[in-house]
């Protein structure tokens, strides 16, 4: 699945809720040496499946303009 794909940009992070959605937009804030460094649209947001170990893409959004990179998800 990662096949090309040579880096990741940050850090995984655990995002939790006790609260019940139906969706959730979340977003994550580029440095500007990040955005000088990498080619915006070839980044994209990953869902990891713990019980599978397995990486899902979610359908990323890039913001050029405010360097935010963000997907809408259904669950955490």
């Amino acid at each position: 699945m990662l096949e090309g794909k040579i880096w990741f940009v940050g850090e995984p992070v655990n995002i939790s809720t006790t609260s019940e959605f139906d969706w959730a937009e979340i977003g994550f804030k580029l440095s500007e040496e990040q955005i000088a460094s990498y080619n915006l649209n070839d980044l994209v947001i990953y869902w990891y499946d713990e019980e599978t170990s397995t990486l899902f893409p979610q359908a990323t959004t890039v913001n050029e303009e405010s360097g935010v990179i963000s997907a809408t998800v259904t669950h955490f």
